[in-house]
């Protein structure tokens, strides 16, 4: 984050799309079950420590999670979005707005498997952490 601090100008807005683990105990039973982890071995969710540092560049960072239902329906139904039928598409829509509901009651926000984080103007150095 330093770096990308160090490159932007005080006007710039910053967008990520990160997959997330929020949840100790949903973290611990997806290790636990037998389903391949993709990625490279230094490739992981963020966890909310991960997201306290950005808050400390990023003090306005705001963020929207998703991917609760729909984490279970890619792993039912993989594929591309842009290549399903019109009625598995009509699902995939009417699950991502229940997602988008659930996802907004308190504490089940913890459970979603990816977020969009965005910030506006950047506001400088970070906060001291003492």
């Amino acid at each position: 984050m330093g770096t990308l601090m160090k490159l932007s100008k005080p006007e710039t807005r910053f967008v990520f799309s990160e997959p997330v683990s929020l949840s100790r105990w949903a973290r611990q039973l997806r290790l636990a079950l037998p389903i391949p982890v993709y990625g490279t071995p230094d490739e992981r969710p963020l966890e909310p420590h991960d997201l306290a540092i950005l808050r400390r560049y990023l003090p306005e960072m705001k963020m929207e999670t998703a991917g609760l239902l729909l984490r279970v329906w890619g792993r039912l139904f993989p594929g591309r979005y842009e290549d399903y039928s019109g009625a598995r598409a009509s699902i995939y829509d009417t699950l991502a707005r229940l997602d988008s509901a659930l996802l907004s009651l308190p504490g089940i926000g913890r459970l979603a498997s990816s977020a969009v984080i965005y910030s506006g103007l950047r506001t400088g150095a970070p906060k001291s952490s003492r």
